[in-house]
């Protein structure tokens, strides 16, 4: 009579045989089964390296377990429970973020992550798929800062730079006469704005604003940020005040002129209706330098 194993074995080899042959039955079944599995080790990874211990198989990803297996083969198991919630992991390469996800919106392929930029929903109806967005920007073109992204606070920072004495994002020559304020010579003409203020939502609520362009009109001030105009009375002194809103978008600046080359203020934006209400406010203290 066949031993219990022996069904097992033999139902085992039907899988291996073009790969390892099956051995004999013995009157140690404990070892034919071992002897079974080793063979279909030794087939399944015939280019797979060899080894003796794990540390031989260490294929320097962090997401797979590494295991020198039956016979002296490695094994390096992929396990997406090591990687984020909406990533496997990828032999070879580690943890990644499918680019093939499906998707109806740009609301199925958000990755919850303001730092990696707004994830969009592309293709045509019934073959759409989810597409990276692109890093936030938080350069502010400033040698004296170290720029970051931060996850938690939604937004870039900054902190002082080695070798700096301090961290203004702009400066002016304190030797520069300001003179007193002239509509003329003040409000007009371009000034970089830092830090840069950038946002990659949707619709209104994505832009890119490094710099502002101002100009008058014969009744108001128009400031021109990335493809917006924001607009606002004249000023009858150093302080200006602009806004700009449609459907998506509401944005607000205000400032003060500390000299016709400078100016000071704060950049509000925020976002509503059905499109961008998921949107992260923006508040931020900003400065203008002329170009």
């Amino acid at each position: 009579m066949s031993s219990p194993w022996s069904a097992a074995v033999r139902g085992a080899c039907v899988l291996a045989a073009l790969i390892a042959g099956c051995p004999r039955e013995s009157g140690d079944p404990d070892a034919s089964l071992r002897l079974d599995v080793g063979s279909m080790d030794a087939g399944l990874d015939a280019a797979a390296r060899t080894c003796t211990t794990v540390a031989d198989c260490d294929d320097g990803i962090a997401c797979t377990n590494d295991g020198c297996g039956v016979g002296g083969v490695c094994r390096n198991t992929p396990l997406d429970e090591l990687c984020a919630s909406d990533e496997r992991c990828v032999p070879g390469r580690g943890c990644e973020r499918p680019m093939t996800t499906t998707c109806a919106s740009a609301a199925d392929c958000d990755d919850g992550r303001f730092c990696t930029g707004a994830e969009t929903c592309i293709g045509p109806s019934g073959a759409m798929y989810c597409l990276p967005g692109t890093a936030v920007d938080c350069d502010d073109g400033n040698a004296c800062t170290i720029d970051s992204c931060d996850e938690s606070a939604d937004g870039c920072t900054y902190s002082l730079a080695p070798g700096c004495d301090a961290g203004v994002p702009i400066t002016v020559d304190a030797a520069a006469p300001c003179g007193e304020f002239d509509l003329a010579t003040h409000v007009s003409g371009s000034f970089g704005v830092r830090p840069p203020q950038l946002s990659s939502c949707t619709a209104s609520a994505t832009y890119a604003i490094r710099d502002a362009t101002f100009r008058t009109t014969a009744d108001h001030l128009e400031v021109v940020v990335d493809r917006f105009t924001l607009t606002g009375p004249l000023p009858t002194g150093p302080s200006f005040h602009v806004t700009f809103s449609d459907s998506c978008a509401s944005f607000d600046l205000s400032g003060e002129f500390t000299c016709a080359d400078q100016w000071n203020g704060t950049w509000n934006a925020t976002f509503s209706g059905a499109t961008c209400s998921l949107c992260p406010p923006q508040s931020a203290m900003v400065g203008g330098i002329r170009r």
